[in-house]
């Protein structure tokens, strides 16, 4: 661990480093770009003591930044290290491992509103660690930058839709913005080019990386981790739905792409997420992949909403119904306030009762398809855990058990021991079949088949009766008697 913190501390040094030399030579530039003088007047001690006051400025004002960018860096070295190493460095012995059959996985899936705080990210540090979650499910990062991070114990997996040559022309134009600009010329950070409205991540415990076969950074609302085990492989997906202020087109694009991916899974999938969709009610056609227990305000309600919230509604219930998936959170009998995951605008109280269909809604859902609807345990929203957004958690059991033993369409038949007429019979039979010129393996199969149906007699389907010698012993005793009383009641007649 010492020898860890060792490694840690010289690579922040050496990027330290290298990013505040990158930065005074390209301030030296502007200096040099902007003075009549030569280089050697120019840049004097005393300017060159200024230049690397302003970059350790720079520096500490863009240190969340740098951070992230630090953590990329190292992934990069670490990554081009084990690739230079003889073998696959899967593991110590170089084995992936798989899920244990039956084991159950804790799983949640949250919109954090907001990741780029370090407070934000401790803080779901300690709630996996006192949930004991293996796997979680983050929305709305707005984290503009696809790239891994290493937290205490866990592994996170971000994805972005931003373009990294627009994330770096925007990052150098306001590196060269000065302090002193008019406040008029600045604006919001949420209308720059390279902010990410969406943004989504997957966070892993440690224990589970060798586990993993594929992790898949779609853009900045899907993402996807495959885990290896038994039987089937596990996909976990992780989605965020475009609100209800987006145009159709953003909408049906964002479901297109996650029916792609869906399509390219093998095994079992889970899907978790905030799909901005309310039910409020369970129509005829819906009870196919919705379940009774949901949070809504009933049928006349759905029928005056807006177009656009019908609309959003329309998509996902048709989504689910076109790939078979079921709405696993109202498939479980809970209370009102395990059911909510999402305060409403006007509601002012801290997650607190009444827990009515006016204040709070459901718009955060767990997936996966009918086939697999008996691996989930449990799903519910945990009001008890504090986190600084306007969602809950919403948890999952999930139960890796092994996939089921599929039965012959067409059972094999078993036949009696045959008479000699029969042998003479299926002799013949096997005889009409050989004697023709084309015979391959397909054709002998069938007509050895065909001759055993029509020649043999079949042996009625069921289990075989099995005779013990304890029952067997039993029945020649009671024979015996049987006999020696019938030889007693004929002398006895006589």
């Amino acid at each position: 661990m010492k020898q860890k913190r060792r490694v840690n501390r010289r690579l922040w040094r050496y990027f330290k480093r290298t990013r505040l030399r990158e930065r005074a030579r390209q301030v030296a530039k502007e200096v040099l770009h902007g003075s009549h003088l030569s280089k050697r007047k120019a840049l004097t001690r005393k300017v060159k003591h200024k230049i690397n006051k302003k970059c350790k400025r720079w520096f500490q004002a863009n240190i969340l930044q740098h951070k992230q960018g630090f953590e990329l860096f190292r992934t990069n070295l670490t990554h081009r290290y084990d690739e230079a190493r003889p073998g696959p460095q899967l593991s110590k012995n170089n084995t992936r491992c798989k899920f244990k059959p039956n084991q159950i996985i804790k799983v949640a899936t949250l919109n954090v509103r907001g990741l780029n705080h370090l407070t934000k990210r401790e803080t779901l540090v300690q709630i996996m660690k006192r949930n004991q979650y293996e796997l979680m499910l983050l929305t709305e990062t707005n984290i503009n930058i696809s790239c891994v991070e290493k937290w205490d114990g866990y592994t996170t997996f971000f994805s972005s839709s931003i373009d990294p040559k627009i994330r770096d022309r925007e990052q150098a134009k306001r590196e060269n913005n000065q302090v002193g600009r008019d406040r008029q010329e600045w604006t919001s950070h949420r209308l720059a080019a390279d902010f990410e409205n969406a943004g989504v991540a997957i966070v892993v415990k440690n224990n589970l990386l060798t586990s993993i076969k594929d992790v898949k950074q779609v853009n900045g609302r899907i993402v996807l981790i495959t885990f290896d085990s038994h039987g089937y492989d596990a996909t976990f997906i992780c989605a965020y739905a475009p609100h209800s202020g987006h145009s159709v087109d953003t909408k049906e694009d964002f479901y297109e792409q996650l029916s792609q991916e869906i399509a390219l899974c093998k095994g079992r999938y889970f899907i978790g997420g905030d799909f901005n969709a309310r039910i409020h009610y369970v129509r005829e056609g819906d009870s196919d992949v919705c379940g009774p227990y949901i949070v809504g305000r009933g049928m006349e309600y759905l029928n005056n909403m807006s177009e656009q919230t019908k609309e959003s509604r329309a998509l996902f219930m048709g989504w689910c119904k076109l790939h078979r998936l079921a709405i696993l959170n109202s498939q479980f009998s809970k209370p009102p306030e395990k059911l909510i995951t999402y305060k409403e605008k006007t509601n002012d109280s801290d997650f607190g009762p009444p827990f009515i269909a006016e204040r709070y809604a459901q718009i955060d859902y767990w997936l996966t398809s009918k086939d697999w609807k008996s691996f989930c345990d449990d799903v519910q929203s945990r009001r008890d855990i504090a986190f600084d957004s306007d969602h809950l958690v919403l948890e999952s059991c999930i139960s890796m058990k092994p996939p089921p033993r599929l039965l012959d369409t067409e059972p094999l038949h078993k036949y009696s021991k045959p008479s000699t007429d029969q042998w003479v019979r299926y002799n013949q039979e096997c005889h009409k079949f050989l004697s023709s010129d084309q015979v391959c393996f397909q054709t002998l199969v069938q007509g050895i088949l065909q001759a055993a149906a029509g020649a043999l007699e079949k042996v009625p389907p069921g289990k075989k009766k099995h005779t013990s010698q304890k029952t067997l012993g039993i029945k020649l005793r009671n024979e015996t008697n049987a006999e020696e009383t019938e030889r007693r009641q004929t002398k006895f007649v006589a």
